[in-house]
């Protein structure tokens, strides 16, 4: 008689706990985009109603049952500790380069003090190449005179080259003072791409079909390794075409992974051979950490530091991106940043209010399927 094999019901566990995370962290960020009312007061930090009818109440109490009933238990769906080194993660050779990851800044009235203290520690512990910041990196009611704070900061106080796309908090003024949040360049080996919404209410959004147009180009003329920096994510789907995205993005197998902010907490989640890191917010994390991210010829280890005790300290969690071996790097490649490639027309667009921003989101949607249907060229997938 054969035997009968024994199930595994650890993985099954674990991705019905994964689904579950996704799951409980769509609702948090969904259901307070769906008012465009003010749900907070910033002089006191509170919750409150104003001028909000009957049907905004109703998602005021859903809002409100569920910070306080799922947002405590987010910590415990993070990212653990592992008390062990694991074996992928010993390896003898050098990184090729490194860079840090820092999301979720909200520099409010001029407060730097937490970025310097893991700029000054970053200095002194790693030979850095570049930052990338990853949206959300202002917050308070006057976002432009802090854009501009920001941008004189960065330029003469980090000491790093540094990259920059815009969050949903911060879509304001970001253009005047960074430029485009489409930006793609080649820099030892890897292929990195910068990219955002365009079109916004702050915390809901979509992306042109020109932009889309745009990343596919990009992704595909690459034969070699590549990572794509958002702020929203795609797991959990905190904008209206992640879908779309995630679909894009799956057809290339360069693409390995895949790095948001957004959620203010560390995730992990791993579909197709991409991975998708959701990293925790410098700023609004009890821990304020930042993630190091080192890339050798074969991976991308990714390694996670938090403050404790006047210093910051080794998280013990370890993350990792395998490379197949027809997308590992060579022995020898360009040392120097390629110029930034850039679509033209990137310019964000503001709209008033969901229903006006629902309403683009069909008219792009029909114009997908129309140019879908009716286009002869095999190649022309989305409309210009």
């Amino acid at each position: 008689m054969k035997k009968k094999k024994k199930r595994k019901y650890l993985p099954t566990f674990y991705c019905t706990l994964q689904s579950f995370a996704i799951v409980l962290l769509t609702l948090w960020m969904a259901v307070p985009a769906l008012s465009r009312e003010k749900l907070y007061s910033l002089p006191n930090k509170k919750i409150v109603l104003k001028q909000m009818k009957n049907k905004k109440k109703k998602l005021y109490h859903i809002y409100r049952l569920l910070k306080k009933h799922i947002l405590p238990y987010l910590p415990y769906l993070e990212l653990q500790p592992s008390p062990h080194t694991p074996q992928w993660a010993k390896i003898k050779e050098k990184p090729r380069f490194a860079f840090v990851q820092i999301a979720d800044l909200h520099l409010w009235r001029y407060r730097t003090r937490r970025l310097e203290i893991a700029r000054d520690y970053i200095r002194k512990n790693f030979q850095l190449d570049f930052f990338v910041f990853t949206g959300d990196n202002v917050s308070g009611p006057d976002k432009i005179a802090h854009q501009t704070f920001l941008k004189k900061f960065l330029d003469q106080q980090l000491g790093f080259p540094y990259f920059i796309i815009r969050g949903d908090n911060d879509a304001i003024a970001f253009e005047q003072s960074f430029g485009t949040s489409h930006w793609s360049f080649t820099y030892k080996g890897i292929h990195f791409i910068g990219t955002a919404l365009d079109v916004d209410i702050d915390s809901v959004g979509i992306g042109f079909y020109r932009h889309y147009q745009w990343l596919e180009k990009t992704i595909r003329k690459q034969t070699i390794p590549t990572v794509i920096f958002l702020h929203q994510p795609i797991y959990p789907p905190t904008f209206l075409d992640a879908i779309l995205l995630r679909k894009l993005l799956e057809k290339y197998p360069q693409v390995r992974l895949v790095v948001c902010g957004h959620i203010h907490y560390d995730f992990e989640f791993r579909r197709s051979h991409i991975l998708h890191i959701l990293a925790p917010s410098l700023e609004k994390h009890p821990a304020h950490p930042f993630k190091l991210y080192l890339v050798y010829s074969d991976r991308i280890i990714i390694k996670t530091y938090h403050f404790e005790n006047g210093r910051y300290r080794f998280s013990h969690k370890w993350q990792k991106v395998l490379f197949p071996k027809s997308l590992q790097l060579p022995p020898s490649v360009s040392s120097q940043f390629s110029p930034l490639s850039t679509p033209s027309n990137s310019k964000i667009q503001h709209v008033a209010n969901l229903p006006q921003l629902l309403k683009q989101f069909w008219n792009y949607q029909q114009q997908y399927r129309l140019k879908k249907i009716f286009s002869t060229k095999k190649n022309s997938q989305y409309p210009k």
